[in-house]
């Protein structure tokens, strides 16, 4: 008979057992039948360093106000949310608020602003802030996330219950998920899905979803903004940033991603600009080393002028007559004035020296004084072109 009752108490404890991690994983509704997890493989990659995004793998995934299945439930979360972990212990990660979380303050340390009921001051030092519970009471939600001190503010979620105030959860205020259902996404905007996070702007889950998607993809723009402009590549952000900014049900999510858009045209404005830059850069050098090519080559071309005992324009001289024997050449200077007298000796009594007239021309020969005009004379050998 003992027998008996052991082994019907080994088969009360494995239901009990098997109902508690049903619970974890699923939500009943009174109007919907529970469902069950589909969870794959935990990821196995190592997650980076904190914080990440990471996506939700399973459906009717738990939020808990703690790490571990003592804790209450905040909210759940489906497949292919989005999550920010900030931390991790043990099996659970540390996650910021998604939609649908919600804290509790006690009202009598509030002040509400009256030109804007939505907002509110604390008016004391260390007061609790509580994370709110699935079934909406204040009652329920014991665990404290953190304090806020007087003059901190807060944005109330337009509900009271009790003497608390419901109310965006404040930075600190995290809440925990199951490491089994996380997968890290890292930072890679190709793999952020359409809905992701909460944030205290919105006025709805769905519009905190879009906004939070909005922050995650702000940061990447701001890490892209800040490489070399040589490495700056918007290209996936942008197509992330435009599906948002089309989507009607993104609301300010939309209008923040249209002004980031317009921001990116002005980065990779900058980015055009600096190439075309470079180009011009790289076209003018090789301008310049042509040019500097061209005038060493056409230098060498020139002849050495330290050869010439005389350079300037060739033109006979008036003062001696037309026979040989008196006929003398001037070399003039750029202004007109005679340089020196020049007589042709040697080959040079040979050449036409009537198609030197008039142009600039280098003598080669010896220089010696010219006695009828106290000057130098210059008797060439060769007499060579210069222009």
């Amino acid at each position: 008979m003992a027998r008996y009752i052991s082994i019907i108490m080994i088969f009360l404890i494995c239901i009990t057992l098997t109902a508690a991690v049903a619970q974890e994983t699923a939500v009943t509704s009174p109007n919907k039948p529970t469902q069950s997890v589909v969870v794959g493989q935990p990821d196995t990659m190592q997650a980076p360093s904190f914080p990440y995004v990471a996506q939700i793998i399973g459906d009717n995934v738990q939020v808990r106000s703690g790490p571990g299945t003592n804790y209450y439930v905040c909210g759940k979360l489906n497949k292919n949310d989005i999550v920010r972990v900030v931390s991790q212990k043990a099996s659970w990660c540390c996650i910021s608020p998604p939609p649908g979380c919600f804290s509790w303050i006690a009202k009598q340390y509030v002040k509400i602003d009256s030109n804007d009921p939505a907002n509110g001051t604390v008016a004391n030092e260390n007061v609790n802030v509580r994370a709110g519970n699935a079934d909406g009471s204040s009652l329920h939600s014991s665990i404290v996330q953190g304090i806020l001190n007087k003059d901190d503010k807060i944005k109330l979620m337009g509900e009271e219950q009790s003497d608390y105030y419901k109310i965006y959860p404040p930075s600190f205020a995290y809440v925990w998920v199951s490491t089994e259902f996380v997968k890290s996404l890292g930072s890679d905007v190709s793999s952020i899905q359409p809905t992701v996070l909460s944030a205290a702007e919105s006025n709805s889950p769905a519009e905190a979803r879009y906004l939070q998607q909005y922050y995650a993809l702000e940061k990447l723009v701001k890490a892209e903004s800040e490489k070399p402009l040589g490495e700056q590549n918007f290209a996936k952000v942008k197509q992330a940033l435009s599906f948002l900014a089309e989507n009607k049900d993104a609301a300010k999510a939309a209008r923040y991603a249209q002004y980031t858009l317009k921001r990116i045209e002005g980065f990779e404005l900058a980015v055009k600009v600096n190439k075309e830059l470079q180009a011009q850069d790289k076209q003018l050098q090789q301008t310049r080393e042509t040019i500097q090519k061209a005038a060493e080559a056409r230098k060498a071309e020139q002849p050495s002028l330290g050869k010439f005992a005389a350079i300037g324009r060739f033109r006979i001289s008036a003062i001696y007559g037309e026979e040989p024997q008196l006929k003398h050449y001037q070399i003039l200077d750029s202004a007109g004035n005679i340089v020196c007298y020049a007589l042709p000796e040697g080959d040079a009594k040979q050449i036409d020296l009537n198609k030197y007239m008039n142009k600039k021309v280098g003598l080669v020969g010896s220089i010696e004084p010219h006695l009828e005009t106290s000057g130098a004379l210059v008797k060439f050998t060769e007499i060579v072109e210069l222009e």
